[in-house]
């Protein structure tokens, strides 16, 4: 019963709102093709600090801890972060710039790590991407597309913070239904991240030794 409600509830709003799960898609879409460009156009130093915000495991690499636990704990920080800050942004209408724009450079940091994988290991870096990248990224991608979209629904329905706080629960910012969407789309972020701590370093082990 409680399964149903929440697939009506993910259906309603997507056909209410399907304008802002296109612009969220686009703009990861448009992030995720800029990456592997950025990654052509800057130097190594660059490349290696960029490499380090966008992957937890290559983040964990350079500081010498690239566990199991390690990388599941920095991908954790790093996607609650990122859907705390699309919550916060969907309280001012300053949101409808940002959202887009912060899951832009999601997408970006996907597409830099995996033209880092291509670019230093060719045919063996493509298909590492596809078994340690990808996996997990299509749980966190869904996720954060899905909570953007979301985001931009309440920023587009407020005009400033402090003008929506004497409103009644049963408005939008309030009401149940936003919380269980914001609730499913986290959840299938962290499954996301569960995997990555699982899966990722295990594959990306196997070019460990021309990393360090």
């Amino acid at each position: 019963m409680f399964q149903r409600k929440i697939l009506r509830l993910i259906k309603r709003h997507f056909q209410d709102n399907f304008v802002f799960y296109f612009i969220i898609s686009m703009a990861f879409i448009i992030g995720n093709i800029t990456g592997p460009l950025i990654f052509k156009k800057i130097g190594d130093y660059p490349r290696s600090l960029i490499l380090r915000i966008s992957n937890p495991y290559f983040k964990n690499i350079y500081s010498g801890d690239y566990t199991n636990i390690s990388v599941l704990k920095s991908s954790i920080i790093s996607n609650v972060f990122l859907i705390l800050s699309l919550l916060l942004f969907s309280l001012f209408k300053l949101g409808e710039i940002a959202i887009p724009v912060l899951i832009s450079l999601k997408g970006c940091s996907i597409g830099f790590t995996v033209g880092f994988l291509i670019n230093n290991y060719g045919a063996s870096g493509f298909f590492i991407s596809l078994l340690g990248i990808y996996p997990q990224n299509l749980f966190i991608i869904l996720g954060i597309i899905c909570i953007g979209a979301v985001s931009m629904s309440l920023s587009n329905n407020s005009k400033d913070f402090r003008a929506r706080i004497p409103r009644r629960r049963t408005r939008s910012y309030y009401n149940n239904d936003y919380f269980l969407l914001i609730l499913t789309y986290s959840i299938i972020v962290i499954i996301g991240s569960i995997i990555e701590g699982v899966l990722s370093p295990g594959v990306l082990n196997l070019i460990l030794k021309n990393i360090i």
